[in-house]
């Protein structure tokens, strides 16, 4: 199911993208972080004192998606590098 709503995502055609992108609490009490950034190459984001590398999904061009520890969901900086 989470596979279909991040293709419609991708695709532009959610109706509420952002029930996916953002941070969310995790079943597991993680928080899991979307960003959805066509043209980036590299994509951080600075929370928990640190940054954090979103990793880009290969089934989904264009959407980073990382792990973070904890159950305090972030409202810090998001990095994003694009080409030249």
């Amino acid at each position: 199911m989470l596979d279909e709503a991040l293709s419609r995502l991708v695709s532009l055609r959610h109706g509420n993208p952002h029930s996916l992108l953002g941070a969310h609490p995790t079943a597991d009490g993680g928080i899991v972080v979307r960003v959805f950034r066509p043209e980036a190459f590299r994509v951080e984001i600075e929370a928990l004192g640190a940054r954090h590398r979103l990793e880009p999904r290969s089934d989904h061009p264009g959407l980073f998606e990382g792990r973070l520890p904890g159950s305090t969901v972030p409202t810090d900086l998001v990095h994003v590098e694009y080409p030249g």
